[in-house]
């Protein structure tokens, strides 16, 4: 049986990682909530720090209204990232853009504002963002997934410079930022990829697993249909054979029963224990054919146990094979 690392997978986590795995693919929309709703109280918490600190910006907190409502806008849109993955990455990208749009054109904040306003959202632009970039690529596939990142790098690289032409930016700065950007970016796609790559490995098994199932069942079934034919040729011997010595014993007996009474009676005899032995190979020969869980299971060999007659009066009778009986000798006079 092959191992984990014959397959290329990794071990199944055990313990407490393992519990919380299994109920992570039980209740995933639980777990996309309670994932969107602590980067939002973290959110929330950065920007408490923030306006406490010593280099807080009182008219700050009069333009809370908009980072809250932003904020909670994205939290509700990473919660259904599962459910439409590129729709909730387009109108998270709309809403931050939205966002910065008004910091500059309608507030007119200057930077240390803007970096002060923005510190609510900052887990928004490092996890959420790369977060819905990886559900992209766990979804929708590579092609898909790293269009959108190029989109998305493209859209940063150019945010300053539509939005706020009149900001002058070095090379170095704008080589650091927008490095930053596409590594963390990349990284969730990455990490979507790896996801998905793991999700269709195992899918592929489960395919596998089902069809040599299928095969080993089919392989079965033709055991059991081999042997059945086999049972009734068997069968057809054993009727056949009993009959041709049924026939001699009659015709010996027809012959001898005015001469010789003792002798036709034991022709008799003889008829009558050779017919009850075709009657009991016959009955279980039948019974074997009946659904035998030893056909079913595929065995070649036939069941040694045979039917038992009822009680008969004391006589002579004969020991004779269970399926091929071999005629006895004619009686005197045959």
């Amino acid at each position: 049986m092959p191992t984990d690392d014959d397959l290329g997978l990794q071990p199944d986590p055990q313990g407490l990682l393992r519990t919380i795995r299994q109920w992570y693919y039980r209740h995933p929309m639980i777990a996309d909530t309670l994932i969107a709703g602590g980067i939002v109280l973290l959110d929330l918490i950065m920007m408490y720090l923030s306006l406490k600190g010593p280099d807080a910006d009182a008219n700050t907190t009069l333009h809370l209204p908009i980072t809250l409502s932003t904020l909670g806008l994205c939290g509700v849109l990473l919660a259904l990232r599962r459910h439409y993955p590129i729709r909730v990455w387009a109108a998270l990208t709309i809403v931050l853009e939205i966002y910065y749009f008004a910091q500059i054109h309608v507030y007119h904040l200057s930077v240390q504002q803007r970096a002060s306003m923005s510190a609510g959202l900052v887990l928004i632009l490092i996890l959420a963002v790369p977060i819905c970039l990886g559900t992209i690529a766990s979804h929708r596939g590579p092609t898909v997934a790293w269009t959108v990142w190029a989109i998305y790098f493209i859209i940063s690289a150019g945010d300053d410079f539509v939005l706020n032409p009149s900001r002058s930016f070095s090379l170095p700065e704008l080589g650091q930022r927008l490095l930053v950007v596409g590594l963390i970016t990349a990284i969730g796609v990455l990490v979507g990829l790896n996801a998905r790559s793991t999700r269709l490995r195992f899918k592929a098994m489960e395919v596998r697993s089902a069809r040599m199932a299928l095969a080993s069942e089919q392989a079965a079934l033709l055991a059991a249909a081999e042997e059945r034919s086999r049972i009734a040729r068997e069968m057809h011997d054993v009727v056949a054979h009993s009959l041709a010595v049924m026939i001699t014993m009659a015709d010996g007996a027809a012959a001898t029963v005015e001469r010789n009474p003792a002798t036709a009676k034991q022709a008799m005899e003889t008829l009558a224990e050779a017919g009850r032995s075709a009657l009991a190979d016959t009955r279980r020969l039948v019974g074997v054919l009946r659904e035998d869980p030893s056909v079913t299971a595929g065995h070649t060999s036939v069941p040694t146990a045979r039917w038992v007659p009822p009680p008969q009066p004391a006589r002579r009778t004969r020991h004779r094979s269970r399926t091929s009986p071999t005629p006895p000798a004619a009686p005197t006079g045959t």
